[in-house]
């Protein structure tokens, strides 16, 4: 991943980058997924909610063996993906205040999670065998926009 994946002005946008967090990818898609569009605010106030396990982020597309949440569907609260997508839109907002920004009204245009490096790791097994067991990492990404 060499850099962003959307272009956004200089002049109205604030960006951050994580690479390579020891994360979920199919976790960290549906936060994404979750707090994308919403203002910077209240996407904040709901991501506190989920850690505080008193809202659920619902899951769209892995929801093999994952239970219903009252008053929604299949839904889970992914505690590190939350915490690493919180910790990105806040230094999202101070890259805006330092920019000249109105940090207080911005809304998340673009946020993405992709593949990172694969760490090959390997487990021992009966008889001088060996299985592989990999470590995946995850790439994230957060643009703000200022709200005119």
């Amino acid at each position: 991943m060499k850099g962003y994946s959307s272009e956004a002005s200089p002049d109205t946008t604030s960006k951050t980058l994580g690479k390579d967090l020891t994360l979920s990818l199919k976790k960290t898609v549906e936060v994404c997924n979750y707090v994308r569009g919403m203002r910077c605010d209240v996407a904040k106030e709901l991501l506190r909610e989920v850690l505080d396990e008193v809202r659920a982020i619902p899951f769209r597309r892995y929801t093999g063996g994952v239970g219903h949440r009252p008053g929604m569907g299949p839904g889970r609260y992914p505690r590190g993906s939350t915490e690493a997508v919180l910790d990105l839109i806040e230094e999202a907002e101070a890259n805006a205040e330092y920019k000249g920004l109105d940090f207080e009204s911005m809304r998340i245009k673009h946020i993405a999670a992709s593949k990172g490096e694969i760490v090959k790791g390997w487990r021992p097994r009966a008889r001088g065998r060996s299985t592989p067991k990999n470590k995946s990492k995850v790439n994230l990404e957060v643009i703000l926009e200022e709200i005119v």
